[in-house]
């Protein structure tokens, strides 16, 4: 898990070519390499040979990624070197570096600091740049990931996710995704990575959106928040609507040393629906009439949830909200 790319768009080949074809024969070779995310008993034994094999290892910080080769027993032979490869390195400089590879007709193996190379992580660049030269070829070497960690803790039943980064920083972009969110109807469960000094206030940002959101739909939001994966301290909380927000944020602010760790989370809004400002408006009439006719107000609320789709929480708060302002109404 990484920090979020750095934004390089005015380089040239940052655009997929209109025709590349990975084949064997390729004289060079470009691996994008999974490595652990946490556990170094996930490394694949594949992972481990190629990694013995390579002319060069790209990666993000050359320290990290010593220690790491450490770790596992592996030391780079005085022909290989590390390479680092961050999110501050332009395109150019990527594309000129792969053209030498191809002329030579080396191994490059990429990884990133954690998991999955090119997923939130300067590989994209390595790999759209590969495409643009016919004699490099692209392997995956498939392994550990925080995304497809989290899908598999979170019992989501839907056939399609979508993993859209780590969560936004400035105000106007934590509305603007919401708001995609909300709208999306072809993708319901959204996979977000979070640092640990920020996730206070991620979850302060999403306990605000759920409390608004939920005035205008039907259903609750479940959540699944991980820290740690595949480590000692791995967790999961999980939970649904904005009680449950609360009670995670109150967690972390007592419990701050439980925030150490990179977080992955998912929302999932499958069994969640947008009111129609008609059914808004029905029921709501519907209960103050009820209310101004002096029916109680459990049963008021059980009229209007069975006849409305409207959630039971919601249509007793406004119930009470109705019943106050009509007894203040009645002392005037």
């Amino acid at each position: 898990m990484n920090q979020p790319p750095h934004n390089d768009q005015s380089r040239p080949g940052q655009k997929i070519p209109a025709f590349y074809q990975s084949h064997p024969s390729q004289s060079a070779h470009v691996y994008l390499i999974a490595t652990p995310i946490g556990n170094l008993a996930d490394l694949s034994p594949r992972a481990l040979s190629v990694l013995q094999s390579c002319d060069e290892i790209w990666c993000e910080d050359t320290r990290h990624t010593q220690a790491l080769l450490h770790a596992l027993g592996l030391d780079l032979t005085h022909q290989q070197r590390l390479r680092r490869i961050d999110q501050h390195t332009e395109s150019k400089e990527i594309g000129d570096r792969l053209r030498l590879v191809q002329e030579k007709g080396q191994k490059i193996g990429v990884v990133s600091d954690a998991g999955t190379p090119g997923v939130s992580d300067p590989g994209a660049k390595v790999v759209r740049e590969a495409m643009q030269l016919s004699q490099i070829e692209l392997i995956s070497i498939p392994g550990p990931s925080a995304v497809t960690a989290l899908v598999s803790l979170a019992g989501v039943n839907e056939n399609a996710f979508a993993f859209l980064g780590f969560f936004p920083r400035e105000a106007t972009k934590v509305h603007a995704i919401l708001t995609e969110i909300e709208t999306t109807q072809s993708v319901r469960a959204f996979i977000f990575f979070e640092s640990p000094h920020r996730i206070q206030e991620t979850l302060h940002a999403l306990t605000q959106w759920n409390e608004q959101f939920a005035q205008r739909s039907d259903g609750q939001v479940e959540y699944v928040f991980t820290k740690e994966l595949t480590k000692v301290h791995e967790t999961v909380w999980a939970g649904a609507g904005e009680q449950f927000l609360q009670r995670l944020l109150k967690h972390q602010v007592e419990q701050p040393e439980s925030q150490k760790g990179e977080w992955c989370f998912l929302l999932n809004l499958a069994d969640v629906k947008i009111k129609t400002a008609k059914t808004l408006q029905d029921w709501e009439v519907t209960l103050e009439c009820l209310i101004s006719a002096q029916v109680a107000t459990k049963e008021a609320v059980g009229i209007v949830t069975g006849r409305f789709s409207v959630a039971r929480n919601l249509a007793y708060k406004k119930a009470l909200e109705l019943s106050a302002e009509l007894k203040k109404n009645e002392k005037k």
